[in-house]
């Protein structure tokens, strides 16, 4: 190995030594125990399926990277180090699944603060926090992508371990890909939740598959006493909805519309003394009046209605796609029991 490649090779094993150990200390001073005891604290916090099944893939994330670790520690070659990033490769399905749970795990140690705050205490060290390790993987899995790429730049192109270092890295990129669509809907997931902590009433702003796309200060200008007003609001564009809402000055909202957008329109209208107004209309006998909306400028004016556009198109085709699945499970159906009474 080159200077450059043995340096990387080193950096490669003390992040990853690191990394293990955290998972070790969390798993030996916070699991185990937790799962040896015998009490109430201990059946609510399990009896969450999130948790529970968040804190075994953590365990068996731990196992499979020290695999890892010392498949790399053992490597004397580019080539062996090629075979332990291919094998590696597939257990980075387990990141996948954990980051599936993450959001819902962190949301359900919320709603246990208190008692788990009064364990970390007696078994973690000082600045550690459960939530803070339950977060390691999430954060350390593109470590095995980056790392490998870096050692795969510093290696000759003639050498001969080269070819298969590459193929080893397409193979790590395409896992990490499938972690980066988990961790993305988790971001969502997670952004729709503090949204939702946000509203008053409890409006329901999380929904599974739900996207948030854009928030922007509105005025709702109507005709009140046969004279065009303009009173503000706030809207927030969701991928199948348009939720309008007042704002305290402490920053809480309170929600007052929602127009459904799939069999929506939008589009920029001309108001008598109100410029960068643009007209709504919802799918339900209710909202299929235009309700109309200023924005603060041109700009401003132009995003918005091509994102709420964008977003009608986009709930529109997500109800096409599930018809056509319906109607393929149908045909599917019929043709088994046609098959069956033959």
């Amino acid at each position: 190995m080159n200077s450059e490649r043995i340096a990387i090779f080193k950096e490669i094993i003390s992040t990853e030594d690191a990394f293990v150990a955290q998972m070790k200390d969390f798993i030996d001073r916070f699991v185990v125990p937790l799962y040896l005891r015998d009490n109430s604290f201990k059946r609510s916090l399990l009896d969450d399926p999130s948790i529970a099944t968040t804190f075994n893939t953590f365990v068996d994330i731990h196992a499979a990277c020290s695999t890892f670790l010392n498949a790399v520690k053992n490597s004397g070659s580019g080539s062996q180090m090629a075979i332990a990033y291919s094998q590696f490769a597939s257990s980075l399905v387990l990141f996948s699944h954990y980051v599936a749970e993450n959001t819902s795990t962190l949301n359900a140690l919320g709603t246990f603060s208190r008692q788990i705050t009064e364990y970390s205490l007696a078994v973690l060290p000082t600045g550690t926090s459960v939530e803070s390790s339950v977060v390691l993987p999430c954060e350390h899995y593109l470590f095995y992508k980056t790392s490998l790429r870096r050692f795969v730049t510093a290696t000759p192109k003639d050498a001969d371990e080269y070819e298969s270092l590459k193929a080893a890295y397409v193979t790590v990129c395409a896992a990490c890909e499938q972690v980066d669509e988990k961790q993305g809907e988790e971001n969502r997931k997670a952004e729709l939740l503090y949204l939702q902590q946000k509203f008053k009433g409890n409006p329901v702003i999380f929904k599974q598959n739900r996207k948030f796309v854009r928030e922007v200060a509105i005025d709702r200008v109507k005709a009140v006493n046969e004279k065009m007003v303009a009173k503000p609001y706030y809207a927030h564009l969701f991928d199948d909805a348009l939720i309008i809402s007042s704002v305290s000055r402490l920053g809480w909202y309170s929600f007052c519309k929602q127009h459904d957008l799939v069999g929506g329109t939008v589009e920029p209208v001309d108001i008598d003394g109100f410029s960068y107004c643009f007209s709504v209309t919802g799918n339900t006998v209710s909202d299929n009046v235009p309700h109309v909306y200023r924005v603060s400028n041109e700009a401003d004016l132009v995003l918005f209605v091509d994102a709420i556009q964008s977003s009608i198109n986009t709930a529109e085709r997500a109800i096409a796609n599930q018809l056509a699945a319906d109607d393929r499970q149908t045909d599917v159906a019929t043709v088994m029991h046609n098959g069956s009474a033959v």
